[in-house]
């Protein structure tokens, strides 16, 4: 007790420098303390999963055999994972799903816009989530739906959700068919909630089969000690049974499906990596500088501290005593500097989130993640107790004898070296991100993003996609209009592009667009002129360079993976038959296309990937590339 009332002695005594000690340490504490814990919550990722360790994500790798690339992908064909399952007995459970984007639920006149799954009746067994009212197996029957817990409060309050209606887009009814517990944020999966996998096809017209619309996300749950080599050396074999595999290696394709651990899917990924050391890094230069600035104060009052320990001595204490002494007095302003920061956390909670790209404060420091910011600043601690404490034990009773005097300054030179270096490094570092930020912010991107917002016309037909924008037109605040297919951040379809002797080249990415839409983008072209018609198209640079046009792309034809010529200046005759055509065709999300009478008027989903006039009233509706069926203008087949 009597090292801790000199300790308290000294620092009322001392309050100036001790304010300096205090500032340092909060800062520095402060600042490592959130970057520690934000490499915390992203090294925690997915393990909210039941049993994760079994738990595996089904992937699919492109290798092109003409340019060596390889593209690794969690997005595949809908009936992947349960041929999976059924080839191989390892496997416990298997489930697909598919993210649906821009969904509205309607309760009421209440809007909510929740992050929508559609997913078979397996999912929340296969997935390890905890359902906590209803029956999981409901997923099976259409219209259902299950609602996590925060979505289900927001929407329901404290009703009993279980078989209350919502409306899908105010005019498609979905039955609330059970609860599940809440998705956090360290997941590389979040929705609020979840419906029937039977509705992308009855509600949304979706293909969900083989060889078409690669859209889907897979997952497998191993039986307890099955390893995943023992599912990946088999995997070859089932490929060959559904798919044409051979055609696919002779265009240059040779796809290879494999299984990894979701706990990896995230924290695996380049890109996690390098941010997980920049922010370790940076966090240990910044709290080894707070505990070297500690440190050189305490040091750089050695001359005058000597001569009261030399007293302290000579009245019986020890060199223990004195240790302990400088180890209480480290310890007080360690937990007055905890004091503060937490202070300050609390007062800028909502600015410190933001900066930390998660919803709220409270995401980031809890009982998951506090505990790598706790080991470093309990490290940091040892260092900025220990050093000072060893130096001021040692110190010689005759020291009270002495003049004071500041010799020997080699040693304390190399420490202010030390801590001016770390200061260097973290101003290098910081100024790397800025011109990183400046960069990001102010690259050219291509297109001028400023005051345009977009919303997706989900299934409107043309006539009132142009109608509402020609509205749109009219009010006073909006300068410019237009319409695509997709929007600019999206991924985009792809099509096969073939040379000249229809040999496959490469894949690209396409978007449909209104005459209106470079402009309102502000998308400059470099050469040519705006689209005029059918069978006009319009390239980017890397386009022409990947298909090795050296003399320019203004002119020139490509073909579509049926050997179909367009090009910029290609005239695309419609054939007589597409000529007298009475129904037309309508295009749904990712290049599906469904048959529509003249008036408008729906006749079949959108589960065609193309469909073309071949006779009088008569269409070829393809599945796939070699598959199809002829349908007559009412929809009837005819064969």
């Amino acid at each position: 007790m009597r090292q801790l009332y000199y300790t308290i002695r000294y620092l009322l005594r001392g309050r100036g420098g001790n304010v300096i000690k205090v500032l340092s340490l909060t800062l520095g504490l402060g600042v490592g303390l959130i970057l520690f814990a934000r490499v915390a919550f992203e090294l925690s990722f997915d393990t909210f999963f039941d049993q994760v360790e079994d738990l595996y994500s089904v992937h699919v790798r492109y290798n092109d055999d003409k340019t060596g690339e390889e593209d690794g992908s969690r997005i595949l064909f809908a009936p992947i994972p349960e041929a999976l399952r059924q080839e191989f007995p390892e496997i416990q459970y298997a489930t697909v799903c598919r993210r649906r984007y821009g969904a509205v639920l309607y309760h009421g006149e209440d809007r909510f816009k929740p992050r929508l799954m559609m997913a078979d009746s397996l999912f929340f067994r296969t997935m390890g989530i905890k359902v906590l009212r209803g029956d999981d197996r409901l997923l099976g029957i259409e219209d259902q739906v299950f609602l996590s817990e925060k979505m289900a409060e927001r929407i329901f309050g404290k009703e009993d959700p279980i078989g209350k209606q919502l409306l899908y887009g105010k005019n498609y009814p979905y039955t609330v068919a059970g609860i599940f517990r809440d998705i956090p944020e360290n997941s590389h999966l979040r929705f609020d909630a979840v419906a029937s996998f039977i509705n992308m096809k009855t509600q949304f017209g979706a293909y969900a089969g083989w060889g078409a619309d690669d859209s889907y996300l897979g997952y497998i749950r191993l039986k307890s000690g099955v390893f995943p080599e023992q599912i990946n050396q088999k995997i070859p074999a089932l490929l060959p049974k559904y798919i044409d595999v051979e055609r696919e290696r002779k265009q240059g394709f040779d796809m290879e499906l494999y299984i990894k651990p979701v706990s990896e899917i995230y924290t695996q990924s380049t890109e996690v990596k390098r941010m997980v050391v920049i922010m370790s890094v940076l966090a240990f230069a910044l709290l080894f500088v707070a505990a070297m600035n500690y440190i050189l104060n305490s040091v750089s009052s050695l001359p005058i501290r000597a001569r009261s320990v030399g007293v302290h001595k000579c009245n019986g204490a020890s060199s223990e005593d004195i240790f302990n002494m400088f180890l209480f007095e480290t310890a007080a302003l360690f937990v007055v500097a905890l004091v503060c920061m937490a202070l300050l956390l609390f007062a800028f909670r909502e600015y410190v989130a933001d900066m930390a790209a998660v919803p709220t404060l409270g995401t980031l420091l809890n009982a998951q993640t506090i505990w790598l910011p706790a080991i470093m600043i309990l490290a940091i601690f040892i260092l900025s107790a220990l050093l000072p404490a060893r130096l001021f034990s040692v110190i010689p009773v005759t020291q009270v004898f002495r003049v004071s005097t500041s010799g020997k300054q080699g040693w304390k030179r190399s420490l202010l070296f030390i801590q001016f270096g770390g200061i260097a490094f973290v101003i290098t570092l910081l100024v790397i991100v800025l011109l990183q930020y400046d960069r990001l912010m102010n690259n050219d991107l291509g297109y001028d993003p400023e005051n345009i917002v977009y919303a997706p016309l989900n299934n409107m037909d043309d006539q009132k996609a142009a109608k509402l924008t020609a509205e749109f037109k009219k009010l006073p605040y909006v300068t410019a209009t237009g319409l695509s297919s997709m929007d600019i951040l999206s991924g985009y379809g792809g099509f096969p592009i073939l040379d000249n002797e229809k040999n496959w080249l490469f894949t690209a990415r396409q978007v449909n667009y209104n005459a209106d839409y470079l402009s309102l983008m502000k998308i400059p072209l470099l050469e040519g002129q705006p689209l005029k018609g059918d069978g006009d198209i319009l390239v980017n640079e890397s386009f022409v360079s990947k298909r090795g046009w050296t003399d320019g792309a203004i002119g020139k034809y490509i073909y579509d993976d049926e050997g179909n010529l367009t090009g910029e200046t290609a005239e695309a005759e419609p054939t007589p038959y597409q000529k007298t055509a009475n129904c037309k065709k309508y295009e749904a999300e990712l290049d599906w296309y469904g048959l529509m009478s003249p008036n408008g008027k729906v006749i079949t989903p959108p589960r065609y990937c193309d469909i073309t006039a071949i006779g009088y009233d008569l269409y070829l509706c393809k599945t796939d590339d070699i598959r199809g069926e002829v349908l007559n203008g009412k929809g009837v087949r005819i064969r």
